[in-house]
């Protein structure tokens, strides 16, 4: 092609005579296939480590490499050795003095500059030394140090996790082997935000890097368990800068919620770019979530060449149950064809979860206002009350500040490995962050048991009395308890202790639900909790013969508790929370109702397991005519 097109620039500037057809043709021909990008050079690089002498400075010998600090032959720089080759006889040598890192830090430049468009072939091999770690990254901007695109971390333990931009949840994670060589190598059209990692060439991911750039590598020897020590050889790369077409779009990402519950909707958003050299004007989405074919125009974007443009679809995709595919396409771009339909389409895969009949699911976090990151958990325990109001059930532990409640801490803070730290249903431990799909996955498996919760509160006195009635949908072993927490939202204080110690305070540490736009200790007037934990009614493991110790399927059983609500507690703003635990203090179900939303006078209540959502509605019906003070219908 390159040929072909030289042909043409030597007929425009030899032939005095050419026809204006021949001119426009010129014109169209250069235009549609790129000829601004004329003049682009591929860019190799290989290294094998042969032409040094044992003992040289890397970046001092090749100015192809240089360091963090931009200072070749220092202690930054990294030597030729011997010890160990993949090919050959010398590598380079890198090792750290502390758990800290370094202070070996190694740059390879893969571009002159920030890039993010062109095609990048990245290989080298790797040798870890035996209970040692090695540790590089991938730089997005030059001068270094600004954005972290990929981190690879081959640990001590012979495992590997790869990471993006400092995210601390592994994109990938594998084993490795030590003390012998392997490859490490990478294929990225930055384009189309294209990113594939192979070791020993075999695919560990393919993914869309949120930030699509780069710059170089940055080889930083780390083991925060010890030292690190580890050899690399025969590096390679190839750049390819990008070949832009006139009329060309591409979805380089689609930003869906992943998983959910079965027929929950949720909102589709296109990342779009302009990788043709004509403004982006006009184009159409297609997509389809399984549920039929949908098409959306889209008029006046103005996306200018090789600028990006987030698309917010105006309707909603449905989760299906299990495993779906949602499919989206480009058509019609700025009203005609696009020149390389290659990269107009994206696929997704959503999972919907299907709770179990009768099933809720319980969280209880670890927080206190002392804790400067527990922010977090307040955020997400708030996010899923939101977004799973009728299968999620949350209560906030508090420690060593005005809200806790010494017996219920005392029990539950061994539990914990730090704050914020959550426990989902007394069997998973985690952090808040990873809230979300234990907690779906935990909704699926059928409970043993199903309980309703009914109250009765004497307004005057403030004593509050509770029933809870649990059927079983199995013969269940011994050991079979039940426990009642007392909940409270919208938690106010006024002394020095609400104050909430904030991490998040100026974004430095990312957006976390608007606290990244609050102080770093919020002031007690601008805080207010919820899911607070007021009192806990039996012991932490459940209060002792709730049940008998033979259960049959079908049995149902009422169990009582009293509460005085002390004053200054809202009874408005507080819920009943019940809960089964099984023979191994494990909780099997759970069950919630506002404190007045579930008044009756008769503890006894006759449970169908298939009707609990009917009973629900019967309570909240019932709050409605007390709030109304019609108290003589309940009598």
């Amino acid at each position: 092609m390159l040929i072909l097109r030289k042909v043409f620039l030597k007929i425009s500037i030899f032939t005095t005579n050419i026809s204006s057809l021949m001119k426009k043709f010129l014109l169209v021909f250069l235009a549609a296939y790129g000829f601004s990008n004329l003049n682009s050079q591929v860019v190799n690089f290989t290294d094998d480590c042969e032409s040094y002498n044992v003992g040289d400075y890397v970046a001092l010998k090749n100015s192809k490499w240089t360091t963090w600090d931009v200072k070749p032959g220092t202690a930054t720089d990294a030597m030729i050795s011997d010890e160990k080759a993949h090919g050959g006889t010398k590598s380079i040598k890198l090792e750290s003095v502390t758990p800290d890192g370094g202070p070996t830090d190694l740059i390879l430049p893969f571009a002159a500059s920030t890039t993010d468009i062109g095609n990048l072939e990245f290989e080298m091999y790797m040798y870890v030394v035996g209970g040692t770690a090695a540790y590089f990254n991938f730089q997005g901007d030059k001068p270094v140090g600004t954005t972290w695109v990929l981190d690879v971390f081959f640990n001590d333990d012979l495992s590997f996790n790869i990471n993006t931009n400092g995210n601390s949840i592994a994109l990938a994670e594998g084993t490795y082997a030590q003390d012998e060589w392997f490859k490490f190598s990478t294929k990225i059209d930055l384009t189309n935000n294209k990113w594939v990692i192979y070791i020993n060439d075999k695919e560990v991911v393919s993914f869309n890097n949120k930030v699509n750039k780069i710059y170089g590598m940055d080889l930083f020897p780390l083991n925060p368990n010890g030292t690190s020590t580890y050899y690399i050889d025969d590096v390679k790369y190839k750049f390819t800068p990008a070949v832009l077409n006139a009329n060309d779009a591409a979805i380089l990402s689609s930003a869906n919620k992943s998983f959910g519950l079965s027929g929950q909707q949720v909102n589709l958003a296109l990342n779009v770019r302009n990788v043709g050299t004509m403004t982006l004007n006009s184009f159409d989405v297609n997509f389809n979530d399984g549920t039929g074919l949908k098409t959306v125009p889209f008029t006046n974007q103005n996306i200018a060449s090789k600028a990006t443009k987030v698309i917010a679809l105006p309707s909603k995709i449905t989760i299906g149950a299990g495993a779906s595919e949602v499919t989206a396409y480009l058509s019609n771009v700025n009203g005609g064809l696009d020149l390389n339909t290659s990269n107009d389409s994206i696929k997704s895969t959503t999972f919907g979860y299907v709770p179990a009949t009768g099933k809720k699911v319980l969280v209880e976090e670890g927080t206190g206002t002392w804790c400067p990151w527990c922010p977090r958990g307040a955020v997400y325990m708030d996010s899923m009350s939101r977004t799973y109001p009728d299968h999620f059930i949350g209560i906030a532990v508090h420690n060593n500040d005005p809200m806790a409640v010494l017996e219920y801490d005392a029990a539950f803070s061994p539990l914990l490995t730090g704050y914020p730290n959550i426990v989902i249903m007394r069997k998973l431990l985690g952090d808040p962050s990873a809230i979300e799909v234990p907690s779906l996955t935990d909704l699926t498996v059928a409970p043993n048991s199903v309980s309703v919760n009914t109250t009765n509160y004497d307004t005057t006195t403030r004593e509050l009395k509770i029933c809870i009635s649990t059927k079983f949908n199995n013969a269940v072993p011994a050991g079979y308890t039940l426990n009642c927490v007392i909940t409270e939202d919208g938690v106010k204080g006024t002394t020095s202790g609400y104050a909430q110690k904030n991490n998040y305070a100026g974004g430095t540490n990312g957006v976390m639900g608007g606290y990244e736009l609050l102080p770093s200790t919020v002031p007690a007037n601008r805080m207010v909790y919820d899911h607070v934990a007021r009192a806990i009614l039996g012991p932490f493991n459940g209060s002792p013969n709730s049940f008998p110790d033979v259960i049959s399927a079908g049995d149902e059983y009422q169990y009582e508790y009293t509460y005085k609500i002390p004053a200054g507690y809202n009874p408005a703003k507080m819920h009943v929370i019940s809960f089964v635990l099984n023979e191994n203090s494990e909780i099997d179900n759970a069950s919630t109702v506002s404190l007045l939303g579930g008044i009756s006078n008769d503890c006894k209540v006759i449970i169908n397991v298939e009707d609990v959502l009917a009973k629900t509605q019967m309570y909240l019906c019932i709050r409605i005519l007390y709030l109304m003070n019609l108290k003589y219908i309940l009598h």
